[in-house]
């Protein structure tokens, strides 16, 4: 009876033991998976913070080539290079809850080539005025507004600058869902490109973002771009988009969600109808 006694207290001893081995365990795996989640999770908040300074290079190599079904342009091939580098600086949030942020631009190079020959482009004076431009804007709740002055902006550099000013508002819309690793979500993103004087061709582009990484610093994000569709610039052009397909990697910062990092490649084929001419 007395070994009983001992064994039956040892047992249950054992058993209480274990269980609070398993309560143990238990909580520290409920815990742990709250922190990851917290760790393993990310949602754009996009905004600059006051009183900073952020710099941004945006390189841009666009390959045009274009023929008709008349041959009145044949084997006509073409190359864009521009780089260009501006600081922006805010200063500090108004009543209005406007934070109000200045662009100056620090780098301006432009190349342009038909057929393999490099053509005049950008004069060294438009370079300086544009190197000593200063673009405004606010950023609020409904994002960022760009303030420009066209008329301090060369002629020969307007649909350059609109172009990378555009560029530069894509950057303002994400999808407002929280990611997880491996998560994918959608959003339409407005884009308006300028082709020449007067004339705009403006797209909704269905944006693919993946979120394929975190670590303690930045997240990681596989991107797809996609567009179709007509576009009407003038009653004497209509221009449809056969192929738009730009696939890339996005690096973001965790800490203010500003990008750090991005690339963008893939083809746009379009066909365009000049009053009875199909280029």
């Amino acid at each position: 009876i007395n070994l009983w006694r001992t064994l039956s207290k040892n047992f249950i001893k054992k058993l209480k033991i274990n269980s609070m081995k398993n309560i143990f365990a238990s909580a520290l795996l409920i815990s742990s998976s709250i922190l990851c989640f917290g760790q393993e999770t990310f949602q754009f908040k996009v905004k600059f913070q006051a009183q900073s300074s952020y710099q941004t290079e945006m390189k841009t190599e666009m390959l045009s080539k274009m023929s008709d079904d008349e041959n009145l342009i044949p084997g006509f091939e073409s190359k864009m290079l521009m780089d260009f580098q501006l600081v922006t600086k805010t200063e500090s949030s108004n009543q209005q809850g406007n934070l109000p942020f200045e662009i100056n631009y620090s780098k301006l190079d432009t190349k342009m080539f038909v057929n393999g020959k490099e053509l005049p482009n950008v004069s060294s004076e438009a370079q300086k005025s544009v190197l000593g431009l200063k673009l405004k804007g606010i950023e609020n709740e409904n994002g960022r507004t760009y303030l420009i002055e066209k008329s301090e902006i060369p002629a020969e550099l307007k649909s350059s600058i609109d172009n990378m000013i555009n560029s530069m508002s894509m950057l303002s819309f994400y999808p407002k869902e929280t990611f997880k690793v491996g998560d994918s979500h959608e959003i339409i993103v407005p884009f308006k490109l300028s082709l020449q004087e007067g004339l705009n061709m403006e797209l909704k582009i269905n944006a693919i973002y993946k979120l394929t990484k975190l670590d303690s610093e930045n997240a990681y994000f596989d991107i797809k771009m996609t567009s179709k569709g007509e576009i009407l610039p003038t009653d004497q052009i209509k221009i449809v988009i056969d192929e738009y397909v730009l696939s890339g990697k996005m690096k973001v910062n965790k800490k203010d969600h500003n990008v750090i990092d991005a690339y963008y490649s893939g083809p746009m084929n379009m066909t365009m109808f000049v009053n009875s001419m199909k280029i």
